[in-house]
């Protein structure tokens, strides 16, 4: 057995010893014919050791090994060749359990393009996915990884996703420091920026709400005509409306300022104003208890509604919510 091999099937029983892994594993990886597959392993001229550590990397789900197993197929062993097919599932299974250096390994897979279709956004997410657990040396890789790739997808519409998700996962406190500075970084692709925090699932309320706050200091969404300005409106009132849905029944004094930034010549703007009349229609019926008084409240909002709605439908298709707070207006 080559030195190679030997260490590998050393780091593979390590792995199995001390590297834990629950038995049903997080995703519940099992392999229903793992006796046949260690026979076909032992007949293959690989190391018996290797068909033996391959039934416990199955039957514990133990990441480790599993990364290890990655790494004697994709190396090759003895006469064999690498087996890219077979690296790629056992780094694949090691890396949803969040083994660090598999998913190094399986990024920069899909970044070259070896055994799998190339695709830097694919390797970009699993590189960002497992940032924070990588050693200094290796989160050093993946930025010079991260940025090349970001280089290379400058049209596409993944872009905006990749950028945002990367300066939040690289950079130390990047979002706390724009809260705190409450400017916007000069280099920073704010429509892009946007977006991001958009579709950011995992950051709370209060920061989304405190870059809104920054955001509405530094721009005034009205005045923003050039192509630039556009994408900022149009993105800055997407999440205006995020916010303020989310703030309604808490904060609707502060839900109806957010609303109010809305801008006319944005697609949001009708159902913010939707929006508006059922705060106005809440409003006035918790404090009158008269659905006359409530429905005059809104009246005004889906006036507007109607209004602009008619403008609209002059030049464009409505879009689906647009046409809901159109029905919302019509409705009364």
């Amino acid at each position: 057995m080559d030195k190679k091999t030997s260490w590998s099937i050393a780091q593979l029983f390590k792995g199995c010893l001390f590297g834990g892994g629950d038995p049903e594993g997080s995703n519940g990886i099992q392999d229903q014919d793992t006796s046949t597959r260690v026979a076909v392993l032992a007949k293959a001229s690989y190391p018996p050791e290797v068909a033996a550590y391959y039934e416990d990397a199955v039957e514990k789900n133990c990441p480790n090994a599993q990364y290890n197993l990655g790494e004697i197929y994709q190396e090759g062993i003895r006469s064999r060749p690498p087996d890219m097919n077979e690296a790629i599932k056992w780094y694949t299974k090691a890396a949803r359990q969040g083994h660090p250096q598999a998913n190094m390994n399986l990024a920069l897979l899909y970044e070259k393009g070896m055994g799998v279709d190339q695709s830097f956004i694919t390797a970009a997410r699993i590189y960002l996915r497992c940032y924070t657990k990588l050693d200094q040396k290796n989160k050093a890789l993946a930025r010079n990884s991260l940025k090349a790739i970001l280089s290379s997808i400058q049209d596409s519409p993944f872009y905006p996703e990749i950028h945002y998700n990367y300066q939040k996962t690289t950079q130390v406190d990047f979002i706390d420091k724009i809260i705190e500075q409450k400017i916007f970084p000069k280099d920073l692709i704010v429509e892009d920026f946007l977006e991001g925090l958009l579709n950011d699932a995992d950051l709370g309320l209060d920061k989304k709400e405190a870059l809104i706050d920054v955001l509405l200091e530094q721009y005034d969404l009205n005045s923003l005509m050039d192509i630039k300005g556009a994408q900022i409106q149009e993105r800055g009132s997407a999440l205006l409306i995020e916010i303020a849905k989310s703030l309604m029944e808490v904060d609707p004094e502060k839900a109806e300022t957010y609303l109010n930034h809305v801008t006319k010549n944005s697609k949001y703007y009708l159902p913010s104003v939707h929006l508006l009349g059922n705060i106005a229609h809440r409003q006035a019926l918790q404090k009158t208890q008269s659905l006359a008084k409530a429905h005059e409240a809104s009246t005004p909002f889906r006036s507007e509604i109607l209004r602009q709605g008619n403008l609209l439908a002059q030049s464009r298709r409505l879009t689906k919510h647009e046409q809901e707070a159109f029905n919302w207006g019509e409705a009364h």
